[in-house]
């Protein structure tokens, strides 16, 4: 069985090394940007399986709904997580425009 390949978007270096430990050691194909930009770059060089996204990415001129929206342009049948440690209407929109699911960080 090939191995699912993850994309983890978020401009946290402590986020980013935690969910990519935990995923590359359950058997995950990792990559990794805290960019949107590049982010969409990566969806349309190596075609995810699964996208796990923040919502806000500082320094970033596209933010978590932008890759959302151009991924499921891309590749709609990818699953997207999108999540966020802000409140309010994030879930809504996010789930609104395509995600699949939507955490709360703690």
């Amino acid at each position: 069985m090939a191995q699912v390949k993850l994309l983890i978007v978020d401009d946290e270096v402590k986020i980013v090394n935690i969910y990519k430990q935990f995923f590359e050691l359950n058997g995950f194909d990792v990559l990794v940007t805290m960019r949107g930009e590049e982010a969409v770059q990566l969806v349309e060089q190596h075609k995810p399986h699964v996208v796990l996204l923040d919502w806000r990415l500082e320094g970033s001129k596209l933010q978590g709904l932008d890759v959302l929206e151009r991924t499921k342009a891309l590749l709609p049948k990818t699953v997207v997580l999108m999540y966020s440690g802000y409140s309010g209407v994030e879930k809504e929109e996010a789930l609104r425009r395509g995600a699949d699911q939507f955490l709360e960080k703690p």
